[in-house]
């Protein structure tokens, strides 16, 4: 037995991909920024034992 997928029904290449699959796995993330914003933050993010890394790997070679 399928389950349905209601949200997705409006696809209809992911219905068709999903009542074809044997299993699967939906995540669904919320959040208080856009897409944009979430994606910048994301390559922004230097912690300082990355930067230290670097550093040293800059005296190394």
């Amino acid at each position: 037995m399928k389950k349905k997928y209601s949200q997705f029904d409006q696809y209809e290449d992911l219905h068709r991909l999903i009542n074809s699959s044997d299993h699967v796995d939906i995540k669904v993330v919320e959040g208080s920024v856009t897409l944009r914003e979430f994606i910048s933050g994301c390559f922004s993010y230097h912690p300082k034992w990355m930067i230290l890394l670097f550093k040293i790997r800059e005296l190394l070679v």
